[in-house]
């Protein structure tokens, strides 16, 4: 937890702060940083009240300061701050401070306090780990003993039904050591024993469930910070991932796969499943011990022994490691790119490279006026060449660039970042054949390129040679700010970013859809993810009455949409049959009530349209929604006799339907639904290096996370 509390403004805020600090647990560490002014302003300034009654001629008034005795006692005897009092001299109103202390902790703090004027307030400490048990005493270069390992993981339903939580029980030799697990919480905990010697390097915990997007990245640079050979046990705990959505990417399940060769790493069934492994870094032939458990079926117990002298890496990666690994593979690759016209800050081009979240030494400090082109190996992401094409300058540039990118091999990490200016500022030097080459299918996809509306505009591209559409692509007019971007390449070829409308790659299609009732919220809401990429679904459109979306059977396009008010017209039950009549076969419907869905006191939803539901769609509750109550569907089209495939759906039941009565709240629901289009091949290009990119394809109704629907066949 975090805050600021401006005491200049109000002794209330020092109450406020003694109490967030008074609500800080035992043993957390706190961080307290001044900026501007510590309190308000007082006319005694660095003397005593005494030396300080009259200055220069003038009688002073003293004004205490806003800071309160709640305050300074808490920072003196829960954090044992010594240059933090009730005087307005310690610290000064403008003075700065710095402090880093343990809650009711036997380490001291440290603490900085500089007079206005002197400079800044620079606190550095380190605190020791709590989750780092202490080692037993260790002769230089010996073993503590052979190392054993008990672990139990235990997610949310295991604990509320047994009682069991995530431990992890250490021995040396056979000899259990007092090794203090208390820390674990939910999530991953993973903790580091050295190779050789056996003792505790390092502990942490990474949840996925609070939706943090660094989580994947967090764990790849811890483990990356521990040498091959390192003993690592992971634990998950209460959830191992979000119930709506996995927050595990594919960079890790790939590193995971490559560092240890876990193959139940990421495949569990439910986001509150059990899972440990224990292995060894760099060991991918497989780890020693892995397993996972479905929730509710019992906490998991595993056990492992590590043996002194039998756990350094192998000299030569296994056989069965991914090839870009074994062909150099320097890991997975961000990219951090900004794009600035003339016009705007920072007005210059640059590009940040991380390999497994590690900074590079790549530099870019070369980029100039015109378009920057960096090129990157798609199998090892080794950088492979580059070049500047100044089209304000050189007549020729247009034609010089497409040379260089027709150059490239199929599967390359192209970006392009433009400078300055993109073009001449009165006749345009880029033309219409790069623009075609750029935004072809067969090369990028590109949509935006050529499409700039001045010159000095600013524009970002990322993609891969040969995949139609790119990893990202932006442009902002001159004036309006630059274009930045983050970006991660993996092992796995990435995805083309979804263009709005028009999705059959086969991706999954997940919705997540709310609706409420007059009294309860009067809102309807949906959004439309595909391949777990938020579409940007526009539902501003949706009004009073039954808001009904019509998606293809294959590609799962949002085809139709429309509003049906039965509190209006009795005519509306008639239009929203029609609607659904020409719907497609196996096509996904989702519809939500929002304010009132019929009169007050008789009924315009016609039975022909309550049997309809029931009958082609699986609603059981339709009939049942009564004129303000909240009702969400989703669920796919099977006329009776019209497809032979209805009897594998169990009387096709919805995907999600829900009904709350009047002032009983509103309804929510997510469900996905896997395409069954076929992904369509891109366009061979000449290679001209062959370049391979392996693709980790997710089994088409294996859905990480809880899967609230079920999936279309």
């Amino acid at each position: 937890m975090h805050a600021t509390f401006d005491v200049y403004e109000s002794s209330a805020q020092s109450d406020a702060m003694a109490a967030f600090l008074g609500s800080v647990p035992t043993g957390d560490i706190v961080v307290i940083v001044a900026a501007d002014a510590v309190d308000r302003f007082t006319a005694v300034h660095r003397r005593t009240l005494a030396a300080h009654v009259e200055e220069e001629g003038r009688v002073l008034t003293y004004t205490p300061p806003h800071r309160t005795a709640a305050l300074v006692s808490v920072m003196q005897n829960s954090f044992g701050a010594a240059d933090f009092s009730l005087s307005p001299l310690v610290p000064g109103w403008r003075d700065s401070y710095a402090f880093i202390g343990v809650k009711d902790g036997t380490q001291p703090p440290v603490e900085v306090w500089k007079e206005q004027g002197t400079g800044a307030a620079l606190a550095m400490d380190t605190i020791e780990c709590p989750g780092i048990s202490p080692n037993p005493t260790l002769s230089p270069g010996s073993c503590i003993g052979d190392l054993g390992l008990e672990g139990v993981s235990a997610g949310f339903e295991d604990f509320i039904e047994d009682g069991a939580l995530s431990t992890l029980a250490v021995s040396y030799g056979g000899v259990p050591f007092d090794f203090d697990d208390s820390w674990m919480d939910r999530g991953l905990n993973i903790v580091a024993f050295a190779g050789d010697s056996h003792g505790v390097l390092a502990s942490g915990t990474f949840d996925f469930f609070a939706r943090n997007p660094s989580t994947s990245s967090d764990i790849i640079v811890f483990l990356n910070g521990i040498p091959a050979g390192s003993i690592v046990a992971i634990l998950a705990m209460d959830a191992i991932d979000h119930w709506s959505d996995s927050n595990i990417d594919t960079v890790l399940l790939n590193y995971m796969e490559a560092v240890f060769g876990g193959t139940k790493f990421g495949a569990w069934t439910s986001f509150r499943d059990s899972y440990i492994l224990f292995g060894v870094k760099g060991v991918s032939t497989g780890p020693a011990a892995e397993e996972t458990s479905v929730a509710g079926t019992g906490a998991l117990t595993l056990t492992a022994m590590f043996l002194c002298g039998a756990t350094s890496p192998p000299s030569s990666m296994p056989t069965h490691v991914p090839t870009a690994l074994r062909m150099g593979y320097l890991g997975d690759l961000t990219l951090q790119a900004v794009s600035a016209g003339f016009e705007d800050p920072p007005g210059v081009a640059s590009l940040t490279v991380l390999y497994d979240g590690l900074p590079s030494t790549l530099s870019f400090e070369w980029f100039g006026r015109g378009m920057n082109v960096v090129v990157f190996d798609g199998t090892t992401h080794a950088l492979l060449t580059a070049n500047n094409f100044d089209a304000y300058e050189d007549v020729s540039s247009s034609y010089d660039m497409q040379g260089f990118l027709s150059a490239l091999p199929d599967g390359a990490v192209v970006v392009i970042l433009g400078m300055d200016a993109l073009d001449h500022w009165e006749t345009p030097v880029i033309d219409a054949d790069l623009i075609a080459y750029v935004s072809s299918p067969s090369v990028f996809g590109a949509t935006k390129f050529g499409a700039w509306s001045g010159y000095r505009d600013s524009y970002a591209l990322i993609g891969v040679k040969g995949v139609n559409g790119p990893v990202f692509e932006e442009t902002s007019a001159a004036g309006t700010g630059a274009v930045t971007t983050t970006a991660i390449i993996s092992l796995t070829q990435p995805s083309p970013m979804p263009t709005p409308l028009d999705y059959s790659d086969g991706t999954t299609l997940m919705l997540e859809a709310s609706s409420a009732g007059f009294s309860d919220g009067n809102a309807a809401t949906l959004s439309v993810s595909y391949g777990r990429v938020d579409s940007g679904y526009d539902d501003s459109w949706m009004g009073r009455g039954y808001n009904v979306v019509s998606f293809t059977a294959q590609s799962h396009v949002a085809r139709a949409q429309a509003v049906f008010d039965l509190l209006a017209s009795a005519s509306d039950s008639d239009a929203m049959l029609s609607f659904l009549q020409a719907c497609p076969e196996e096509g996904v419907i989702v519809v939500l009530a929002k304010d009132a869905t019929d009169t007050w006191n008789k009924m315009n939803r016609k039975a022909d349209l309550k049997a309809y539901m029931s009958t082609t769609f699986g609603a059981a509750l339709f009939g049942d929604v009564q004129w303000r109550d909240s009702y969400a569907f989703i669920g796919a089209k099977y006329s009776p006799g019209q497809n032979s495939r209805r009897a594998l759906t169990l009387a096709n039941p919805p995907l999600f339907e829900e009904r709350s009565a009047v002032n009983s709240g509103p309804v929510s629901g997510t469900a996905w639904v896997v395409s069954t289009a076929p992904t369509p091949t891109p366009t061979a290009q000449p290679t001209f290096v062959p370049t391979f990119v392996p693709t980790f394809e997710e089994t088409p109704g294996e859905i990480p996370g809880e899967t609230l629907g079920q999936t279309l066949i």
